[in-house]
């Protein structure tokens, strides 16, 4: 039986910053589900389209993660969180979280999909 196709969920203050991820994660993985939100509620919304979240890469500082509804769904669902942000880059390693930390390029990203498994 053929492996599902990793679907991602993108939730992101900066435009370019989620269209560059975006596109970056689309090369890799062509047959992928990608949705992208600039708000929290929307994130809420698209979450629940979505039958399974493989990785979330989002705009929340690390002590939002577990008291922010997006980040009790994304738990909730088993999906890999990534956080993004200044908030993130300053603390998020330190409290165990995945940081993309900017500028990032394809081969950060990679490895975050590679170091948890996600399509390969």
């Amino acid at each position: 039986m053929a492996e599902q196709a990793p679907a991602f969920l993108l939730f992101g203050k900066d435009p370019f910053a989620v269209d560059d991820l975006s596109r970056t994660i689309a090369e890799q993985h062509p047959t992928s589900r990608i949705v992208a939100s600039f708000s929290i509620e929307e994130a809420l919304s698209l979450i629940e389209t979505m039958p399974e979240i493989s990785m979330a890469f989002i705009h929340l500082a690390p002590e939002q993660v577990a008291v922010s509804p997006l980040g009790q769904a994304l738990a909730s669902r088993g999906a890999r969180i990534v956080l993004m942000g200044d908030d993130a880059e300053e603390r998020g390693q330190a409290a165990g979280f995945d940081v993309l930390v900017r500028p990032f390029n394809t081969a950060d990203v990679i490895f975050l999909m590679r170091e948890r498994r996600i399509g390969g």
